[in-house]
């Protein structure tokens, strides 16, 4: 089995950087599929964790995914949970999240948006990136 890692070029969170998460929309860096070589057979797919998320309060989370032609003007290609996890739903979760990008129609760039309601999250170091 092989080990799948992240480089610069396919990180959209890095754990150093981000650690606390205020109740708002928290857009990612996008990543640079390279329009050319979009494999339609296997586009990627999007792992996200999340050790230790943790908050003082009723913490909600939701993920959406986007892509774009710009890398300026993004298209949501899912939205999820329908329901907002709880905190603890969202630690279980974000342990080890994945989401296979769709293999049709997909455009060039792509990032994720964590959608943090109700409580701050304090705690924990969140990784997401694009693996093939």
């Amino acid at each position: 089995m092989s080990t799948k890692v992240f480089d610069s070029a396919t990180l959209m969170y890095d754990a150093a950087a981000h650690t606390v998460f205020t109740v708002a929309t928290h857009n990612s860096a996008s990543v640079d599929l390279k329009a050319a070589d979009i494999d339609e057979f296997n586009p990627g797919e999007i792992i996200a964790k999340w050790p230790g998320l943790d908050s003082a309060g009723a913490l909600t989370l939701q993920l959406i995914v986007a892509d774009s032609a710009d890398d300026a003007t993004f298209i949501v290609i899912w939205t999820g949970p329908a329901v907002a996890w709880s905190l603890a739903e969202a630690q279980a979760e974000m342990l080890d999240w994945r989401f296979k990008l769709p293999s049709h129609g997909l455009r060039r760039y792509v990032r994720i948006s964590v959608i943090i309601g109700t409580a701050v999250a304090s705690a924990g170091l969140l990784t997401v990136g694009v693996v093939k």
